[in-house]
């Protein structure tokens, strides 16, 4: 087979296909229709009743708080070293994610948004449960800093606690 012949046989393969699929549309418009009708007001439905979500991102930039002196045989002056390793990084991570960082978060925030006849002590630790829950902290790749975002369906919520 040439190659227009090919390219006309498949053109003529598509639009046989296509009558294919227009034939069945037209013998079961009904089903296809209430079909499409319930995907739609299904999706409708679920954007109405679905909560929001409200995040705010914050970023962190590690810097080497004692820099390594780097000392060249043919520079008299010297370089300083401005590299941060991963471990450092993780670490700036693990104690973002701490208790006592998020107990003085929820402190300084206010966070406690229990009864008034509640124990402070529960109070403050269905905070920090809350905090931890909503908190998502990452390293961004092959650079120095760190990604920290709260999520919360309270949009004051959410944007007071990366502000502090």
């Amino acid at each position: 087979m040439t190659p227009p012949q090919a390219a006309a046989w498949q053109r003529d393969s598509l639009i046989g296909d296509l009558g294919a699929w227009a034939a069945m549309l037209r013998r079961r418009w009904l089903v296809a229709s209430a079909t499409f009708a319930l995907v739609v007001l299904s999706a409708v439905i679920m954007a109405a009743v679905w909560p929001w979500k409200y995040e705010s991102v914050a970023k962190f930039l590690v810097r080497n708080a004692r820099q390594d002196l780097v000392v060249d045989p043919n520079d008299k002056t010297g370089a300083y070293r401005e590299y941060v390793s991963e471990e450092t990084i993780n670490s700036e991570i693990e104690l973002i994610r701490s208790r006592d960082i998020l107990d003085r978060v929820a402190q300084q925030t206010q966070f406690d948004l229990a009864e008034p006849d509640a124990n402070p002590r529960v109070a403050r630790e269905a905070a920090i449960g809350k905090l931890a829950r909503g908190l998502n902290v990452s390293a961004i790749r092959k650079t120095n800093l760190i990604r920290v975002a709260f999520r919360s369906r309270d949009p004051e919520q959410a944007a007071m606690c990366c502000a502090s």
